[in-house]
């Protein structure tokens, strides 16, 4: 078996409108800190997901939905083609029906991030 490392490939830079904002955003923080002291990396973290309007909650009940309609169709696509090879091996379609779900497991992950 030949072993083939995935190659590096470094995160995208920051664009110049990135970098501002991320300025700004900072400066903003920083006034809030001096107004409350008692603001927590939770409050940020909380405020920040509030203001571009992701819902956690949402996003990781479809992604474990995703994830189990995928796994129970391959398991279901499996056992059909097993009973009708009246369980000899495992076909070339059970592998394609695992890869499959493992690759909707991975998008789904993927897009909750």
């Amino acid at each position: 078996m030949v072993f083939v490392p995935a190659p590096f490939v470094p995160p995208p830079e920051a664009t110049p409108q990135a970098r501002d904002l991320a300025n700004r955003i900072t400066q903003v923080i920083q006034q809030f800190r001096q107004q409350y002291p008692a603001l927590t990396e939770r409050d940020i973290r909380e405020a920040v997901r509030l203001a571009t309007g992701r819902s956690g909650g949402q996003s990781a009940l479809r992604q474990r939905a995703v994830v189990l309609g995928a796994l129970a169709a391959a398991a279901g696509g499996l056992m059909v083609y097993l009973t009708r090879n009246n369980g000899q091996g495992l076909p070339s379609f059970g592998v394609l029906a695992i890869v499959v779900a493992v690759a909707i497991a991975a998008i789904a992950a993927r897009a909750s991030r």
